[in-house]
Protein backbone atom coordinates (compact mmCIF):
# COMPACT_ATOMS: atom_id res chain seq x y z
CA UNK A 1 0.00 0.00 0.00
CA UNK A 2 2.75 2.50 0.93
CA UNK A 3 4.71 1.74 -2.25
CA UNK A 4 1.61 2.49 -4.33
CA UNK A 5 1.25 5.86 -2.59
CA UNK A 6 4.92 6.68 -3.22
CA UNK A 7 4.50 5.83 -6.92
CA UNK A 8 1.50 8.13 -7.17
CA UNK A 9 3.43 10.92 -5.44
CA UNK A 10 6.17 10.63 -8.08
CA UNK A 11 3.82 10.47 -11.09
CA UNK A 12 3.43 13.75 -13.01
CA UNK A 13 -0.04 15.23 -12.61
CA UNK A 14 -2.11 16.94 -15.32
CA UNK A 15 -1.30 20.46 -14.08
CA UNK A 16 2.41 20.32 -14.91
CA UNK A 17 5.70 18.97 -13.59
CA UNK A 18 4.40 18.19 -10.15
CA UNK A 19 3.68 14.98 -8.34
CA UNK A 20 1.51 14.75 -5.25
CA UNK A 21 3.19 17.18 -2.87
CA UNK A 22 6.53 17.45 -4.69
CA UNK A 23 7.95 19.05 -7.82
CA UNK A 24 9.39 16.68 -10.43
CA UNK A 25 12.38 17.19 -12.73
CA UNK A 26 14.07 14.93 -15.28
CA UNK A 27 12.86 11.60 -16.55
CA UNK A 28 13.85 7.94 -16.58
CA UNK A 29 17.01 7.28 -14.58
CA UNK A 30 17.36 11.05 -13.98
CA UNK A 31 13.89 11.52 -12.46
CA UNK A 32 14.17 13.48 -9.24
CA UNK A 33 11.86 15.27 -6.86
CA UNK A 34 12.26 18.46 -4.88
CA UNK A 35 10.41 20.23 -2.13
CA UNK A 36 11.12 23.71 -0.80
CA UNK A 37 10.20 24.84 2.67
CA UNK A 38 9.81 28.49 3.55
CA UNK A 39 8.65 30.28 6.63
CA UNK A 40 9.55 33.58 8.30
CA UNK A 41 13.27 33.36 8.98
CA UNK A 42 13.62 29.84 7.62
CA UNK A 43 14.33 28.39 4.17
CA UNK A 44 14.99 24.80 3.12
CA UNK A 45 15.26 22.73 -0.05
CA UNK A 46 15.34 18.97 -0.55
CA UNK A 47 16.25 17.32 -3.86
CA UNK A 48 16.58 13.56 -4.40
CA UNK A 49 16.72 11.14 -7.28
CA UNK A 50 13.84 8.68 -7.26
CA UNK A 51 16.20 5.70 -7.44
CA UNK A 52 18.05 6.87 -4.31
CA UNK A 53 21.48 7.40 -5.91
CA UNK A 54 21.77 11.09 -5.09
CA UNK A 55 20.09 13.63 -2.89
CA UNK A 56 20.63 16.52 -0.52
CA UNK A 57 18.84 18.79 1.93
CA UNK A 58 19.90 22.34 2.74
CA UNK A 59 18.36 24.42 5.54
CA UNK A 60 18.97 27.96 6.76
CA UNK A 61 17.65 30.14 9.53
CA UNK A 62 17.87 33.54 7.87
CA UNK A 63 15.65 35.71 5.68
CA UNK A 64 18.20 35.63 2.85
CA UNK A 65 18.36 31.85 2.91
CA UNK A 66 16.36 31.07 -0.24
CA UNK A 67 19.25 31.95 -2.57
CA UNK A 68 21.72 30.18 -0.27
CA UNK A 69 19.89 26.82 -0.22
CA UNK A 70 19.66 26.87 -4.03
CA UNK A 71 23.38 27.60 -4.31
CA UNK A 72 24.20 24.80 -1.85
CA UNK A 73 22.11 22.22 -3.75
CA UNK A 74 23.50 23.35 -7.13
CA UNK A 75 27.08 23.05 -5.86
CA UNK A 76 26.50 19.61 -4.33
CA UNK A 77 24.98 18.46 -7.64
CA UNK A 78 28.00 19.79 -9.54
CA UNK A 79 30.60 18.31 -7.17
CA UNK A 80 28.89 14.91 -7.06
CA UNK A 81 28.20 14.95 -10.84
CA UNK A 82 24.46 14.36 -10.58
CA UNK A 83 23.32 13.06 -14.00
CA UNK A 84 21.28 15.41 -16.20
CA UNK A 85 20.90 17.94 -13.38
CA UNK A 86 19.83 21.40 -14.51
CA UNK A 87 20.90 24.05 -11.99
CA UNK A 88 17.99 25.43 -9.99
CA UNK A 89 17.16 29.14 -9.77
CA UNK A 90 16.01 30.94 -6.64
CA UNK A 91 12.48 32.23 -7.06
Amino acid sequence: MKLDTARRMLTPQADGPTGLGVFLDGEGASLRFRQPGDNAGYHALMVAYVDGRFGAVAMTNGEGGRQLVVEIINNIAKLEAWPDFTPLKAE
